[in-house]
Order: C-alpha cells, then sequence, then structure tokens
C-alpha cells in the first residue's frame, strides 16, 4: 500500500467510506500531527490504520444493518508540495450493527465541531450516514439511544488521537484547515443535535456518489 512520511505540524485529510444499496456517503476530516517520540516523521499508513481502526467502532453501531463500514484514505494537505499518493486502508470493512432497515440515504444526524475562531473556518459538520429505522423516534428526533451512539463519534473526532507502533508515538489533533499556508485552528468542542439534517448527494433518487478508489 502507498504510505508516506509526516514531519510534525503536518496536516492530513482523513476520507471515510459508507456503502448502502445504490449509494455511497463520506465523512472527512482533518488532523494535525502535534508531538512525536522515537522517530523524526510519522507514517501516514500507522495513522490511517488507528484512525480506521477507531472510527469503525464508533460508526457501525450507528449503521443500518443494510450498510457498510467501508475504510478510509488519508491525503497530506501540507507542508505543501507535490501530494503523495494517499494511504488507504479497508481492513476494518463490515456490515453496520445499528439494527434493520435503512432510514431515506440523505436522512443523517449532524455533528458540529467548533474551534476557539469564529466564522466558517473555525467550524464545520458532518452528516452521519445510513441510520436505521430505530435510530427516529415518532416525533422525528433522535431516538435516546441513538443518540449516544452519535454522542460518541462527536468524542472521537473532537478529541486528540494517539498513534503509538512499536517505539514511535505520535499525537494528532482535530483541526479545521483551509489549505495553503493559512494555520489549522485546533477544535475545541463538537455539539450533536436532537434532530436529523438533509445531506442532498446520497438521495436515493439522485445521481449515485462516486465509489472508493482503493
Amino acid at each position: 500500500m502507498p504510505d508516506f512520511q509526516m514531519p510534525p505540524g503536518s496536516v492530513v485529510r482523513a476520507t471515510t467510506y459508507f456503502t448502502a444499496p445504490g449509494q455511497i456517503a463520506t465523512t472527512t476530516r482533518r488532523w494535525q500531527l502535534t508531538t512525536l517520540t522515537g522517530a523524526s516523521t510519522a507514517s501516514a499508513q500507522d495513522f490511517v490504520d488507528t484512525y480506521d481502526q477507531n472510527l469503525s467502532l464508533v460508526f457501525a453501531p450507528a449503521l443500518s444493518n443494510g450498510a457498510n463500514y467501508y475504510g478510509t484514505q488519508v491525503y497530506l494537505e501540507n507542508p505543501i508540495g507535490l501530494p503523495p499518493r494517499p494511504a488507504t486502508t479497508s481492513a476494518n470493512f463490515q456490515p453496520g450493527t445499528g439494527g434493520a432497515g435503512l432510514l431515506p440515504t440523505q436522512c443523517a444526524p449532524v455533528i458540529a465541531f467548533y474551534t476557539a475562531t469564529l466564522g466558517k473556518k473555525g467550524q464545520g459538520r458532518i452528516y452521519t450516514p445510513f441510520p436505521p429505522t430505530a435510530a427516529v423516534e415518532a416525533n422525528n428526533t433522535l431516538a435516546p439511544a441513538y443518540s449516544l451512539l452519535i454522542g460518541a463519534i462527536a468524542n472521537l473526532l473532537s478529541a486528540p488521537m494517539l498513534v503509538a507502533p512499536g517505539p514511535v508515538s505520535a499525537t494528532y489533533i482535530p483541526v479545521m484547515y483551509q489549505g495553503g499556508a493559512t494555520p489549522a485552528y485546533p477544535i475545541v468542542s463538537a455539539a450533536t443535535r436532537d434532530a436529523f439534517g438533509t445531506q442532498r448527494k446520497r438521495g436515493s433518487f439522485g445521481r449515485a456518489n462516486a465509489a472508493p478508489n482503493f
């Protein structure tokens, strides 16, 4: 598999894929390597292996049994230069375990992320994919048990992540990053909502998203 090395300060874009009949969903977050011991650079493959395993543990219980957790690709966003091929893994591919049935594929709980900086560059959100029918209450809010699952995803994606293969220990923090020479803004909090958002590009009546290329 492709791999690349990152010095401290590097920012990566991690895109995770999920599949459902006739549709693909992606979730993208950015992480910055802040501390490193045991080596002068960190392996992108080590990061994607740990990251993908951690995500599969919280996303699979929130996915309909009719959907799948597929895998993750990681791209280097800085230092600025010619980008290497992404590091990838699908080692944690698995069906969802959240329950039978599938809500309309454009239906998604929303997680908002915030930095200490105001404005669009200091905040973002994701639409968590392919919830089961048990995720929704009669009044169209999130079921309490399902809300806890979304909270676990929010907690994981807003906290530092340790990657420690053998003697190398690397800490990554979640950030908002616009690219180029602009700084990365550390995420300081995440919030879930007691309602469903609409991600139209995952809709069952539109054009299907591109399949993962790995």
